[in-house]
């Protein structure tokens, strides 16, 4: 009986093992996506500047 026990306790580690390498790969890829998101908001922004800076400069 200790084996069988001992048997589940290491499968059960390798289970916590395995979903904190999930929860991290996770973590990361909404990290890359946040970062992405912020990259296109930031890019957005900037060329509504220029667009109204531009307008603003020709129109008068």
């Amino acid at each position: 009986m200790p084996t069988s026990n001992n048997f589940l306790n290491r499968a059960n580690e390798y289970l916590i093992y395995l979903q904190g390498a999930t929860n991290i790969q996770q973590a990361v890829y909404y990290n890359q996506k946040a970062r992405q998101k912020k990259m296109l908001l930031f890019a957005f922004v900037v060329i509504l500047f220029l667009i109204i800076g531009l307008t603003i400069y020709l129109a008068r």
